[in-house]
């Protein structure tokens, strides 16, 4: 069956791949409003059931037996579907034309000293460079080593023990970045620092808590954007879901927090994608592209395809890389208009370079340039290779 579906495919016609998207968007709108019916159908059962207390624990605790003992009554007829149609979505993923990863190059440790393999994380920088982060020594100290745009290895950078780790970028004048996505939500609660390229301590800064991307721009400048716990919580930047900081740390624009009538809120920025000084986010749950430079950003419209975690852009060309679960690996083509977002093409599947199924990898936009570490190793993927120009 698949392999009869894979070769139609072939044949298929822009408005044929255009009929096939809507069609997918009409069953996730289906099944969104299926599961919204059948929460709102639990809630009545529990509320009919819940004898409310004065002790708020036990209350807690009171509901939380409700909830299970209604889900072994209840099971979810949502969730029997949404298995099966993610089983059948899986094969047609599998079906999809293939475009493999390009080997870019091996992130080694530089001192040769070191048995270490695996990085504790990976940065992308604007000029297509990479920072990558090993551990160095007990106690939290760590290396930061430096490979130019075409991976060739440079300096290295010992940074004192300290615990920002998830996040690393480069600055001008060889700073250093390091970052950790959690902290207190309060402003006292620094996690990030600047470090020179001697490995001295510039400064240290509160950058919000939850952040879900960070990347630095050629002028020093940071964009961060956060995921839903740091967009939810009562206070503090990350509420905005994107913020732009300056050269010195402080915020310089935060988005609206509240819905605007020419912009969607973030409740998840997915993807972010920083080129020049411009910031590019694809947001949940609007699904929208939102560009932001200086003070204004600007709504592209919603974006046909849900749940990409990277994101590349070029003048009035785009693409969306990956997806929910059964496409993880779903490369979907975009072509920028005044008048929104429209299909540039039929979607690709990514895969490593002999055609096998991607793992576990940490994806970067800049601008065209997709970035893909897997462990200690580089790849790379251009937007020309998706829609030439």
């Amino acid at each position: 069956m698949w392999e009869t579906w894979r070769e139609e495919m072939r044949t298929w016609e822009q408005s044929r791949w255009r009929q096939w998207y809507e069609e997918h968007e009409q069953r996730s709108r289906a099944k969104d409003e299926w599961w919204r019916r059948e929460a709102e159908e639990q809630r009545r059962r529990l509320a009919e059931k819940l004898r409310p207390s004065e002790d708020s624990k036990q209350d807690s605790e009171q509901h939380m037996e409700l909830y299970r003992q209604d889900a072994l009554e209840h099971p979810s007829e949502a969730q029997r579907a949404h298995e099966q149609q993610e089983s059948i979505r899986r094969q047609e993923v599998s079906a999809y034309p293939t475009l493999p990863l390009r080997h870019h190059a091996d992130l080694h440790h530089l001192d040769r000293r070191s048995q270490q393999q695996e990085p504790v994380t990976v940065g992308f920088g604007p000029a297509g460079d990479a920072l990558v982060v090993w551990e160095h020594g007990g106690e939290g100290a760590v290396q930061v080593s430096h490979h130019a745009p075409d991976g060739t290895p440079g300096t290295i950078t010992p940074v004192p023990p300290q615990p920002h780790r998830s996040e690393v970028q480069p600055l001008p004048d060889g700073q250093i970045l390091l970052a950790s996505a959690r902290c207190r939500r309060d402003e006292d609660d620094d996690n990030a620092a600047v470090y020179d390229d001697t490995g001295r301590l510039v400064r240290t800064a509160h950058v919000g808590d939850a952040i879900q991307h960070l990347l630095s721009t050629a002028s020093g400048e940071v964009w961060t954007s956060y995921f839903d716990e740091g967009v939810f919580a009562w206070s503090g930047l990350s509420t905005h879901g994107l913020v732009r900081f300056g050269t010195d740390l402080t915020p310089q624009w935060r988005y609206p927090q509240k819905r605007q009538p020419d912009l969607p809120v973030i409740d998840d920025c997915y993807a972010l994608n920083v080129t020049g000084e411009t910031a590019w986010a694809y947001a949940y749950d609007a699904f929208h592209l939102v560009s932001a430079e200086g003070q204004h950003a600007h709504d592209h419209g919603q974006v046909p395809f849900r749940g990409a975690n990277a994101l590349l852009v070029d003048g009035d060309r785009a693409a969306l890389i990956g997806g929910y679960p059964a496409e993880r690996h779903v490369i979907t083509p975009l072509h920028i208009t005044p008048e929104g977002l429209r299909l540039a093409g039929p979607p690709r599947r990514l895969t490593m370079p002999d055609g096998q199924p991607l793992p576990r990898a940490r994806y970067t936009g800049r601008g065209p340039e997709l970035h893909v570490a897997v462990g200690a190793t580089w790849y790379r993927l251009d937007l020309d290779d998706i829609t030439p120009p």
